[in-house]
């Protein structure tokens, strides 16, 4: 059986131990019920509250819609390397493959 972990639709509880007292007990509980009250979905919150996101954030979600829109591979680009591959005028140089290959590294 599989269960979510995200704690969507599931109950805020938090286990309690023995040594705790109950004015502990008491203020957990409170704490909890708050948090319970900031998770509630956007139906249920009051009609005032808005999120609005940062500038960052929507030129981020510009881009990722940018980037979905793009083919994964450059067709074009693929057919120019195999004609020149076929026409053996496709040349390797080591030292730039090498270069590239540092450059990779050091922006990981």
């Amino acid at each position: 059986m599989a269960e979510k972990i995200d704690g969507i639709g599931r109950p805020n509880i938090q286990p309690t131990r023995s040594s705790e007292t109950a004015d502990s007990g008491r203020a957990r509980r409170a704490e909890n019920a708050g948090n319970a009250a900031a998770e509630k979905p956007a139906a249920e919150r009051a009609a005032g509250e808005r999120v609005e996101l940062t500038e960052s954030a929507q030129r981020l979600r510009k881009l990722e819609a940018r980037l979905a829109a793009q083919a994964e591979i450059d067709e074009k680009r693929v057919a120019e390397v195999k004609q020149r591959i076929a026409e053996g005028r496709f040349d390797l140089d080591p030292r730039r493959i090498a270069n590239k290959l540092i450059k990779i590294e050091k922006d990981l």
